[in-house]
């Protein structure tokens, strides 16, 4: 690889890991703000559906924190909460939708602004990418919602084992690091840095 060229990679990554630095620590605003449309944007789908034997999903804003509320494991910005048609009460989980969606989203953005590209051809990729990283994420929070239902909530889903198989597999592969939240939209990025660059 010539030297102009590698002098050229060098600065986009130094200018990825700035852009994920500057943008991933958001203000608490801004948390609040992601929260608020993404759960919209995720109720217009769990709205419509129904999960086995009546199971129902709404996810809500929460005030941001910086710091664990009891009995969660995560800095929660939104709630998911499950009901089940027939029964009392719903069973409340905190979600971390920066950790969920923001940072996924910003990884692809960033992996595609600081790439060598013309500007018209980072907004195709743009155009491309975040579409589909935000419909991954919320994919990934539906599997969630099947997996509690399926295993948290008795009687619900019923699954038989290799179902049952199945969605454990998938939700490994989804939802814990560094898969569907870090991986996947950083190999997204450099698909369509690569598209654009041919």
């Amino acid at each position: 690889m010539p030297w102009a060229s590698r002098r050229r990679w060098a600065i986009s990554g130094a200018a990825f890991v700035l852009l994920l630095i500057l943008g991933g620590w958001p203000a608490i605003s801004v948390r609040r703000a992601f929260s608020g449309v993404y759960a919209a944007t995720a109720n217009l789908l769990f709205g419509a559906m129904t999960f086995g034997r009546g199971g129902h999903a709404r996810l809500a804003p929460m005030e941001p924190t910086t710091v664990r509320r009891p009995g969660e494991n995560v800095t929660s910005d939104a709630r998911l909460s499950l009901t089940v048609d027939g029964r009392a009460g719903e069973l409340a989980f905190g979600l971390s939708l920066r950790r969920d969606a923001y940072l996924p989203l910003l990884i692809l953005m960033a992996a595609i602004l600081a790439a060598p590209l013309r500007a018209k051809d980072k907004l195709y990729a743009l155009l491309v990418g975040l579409p589909a990283v935000l419909a991954l994420t919320i994919a990934s929070l539906w599997w969630l919602v099947l997996w509690l239902f399926t295993h948290q909530v008795g009687g619900v889903y019923p699954a038989r084992p290799a179902w049952e198989a199945v969605i454990d597999l998938l939700f490994r592969a989804l939802l814990l690091p560094p898969g569907g939240r870090f991986l996947v939209p950083f190999l997204m990025a450099c698909a369509l840095v690569a598209w654009r660059r041919r």
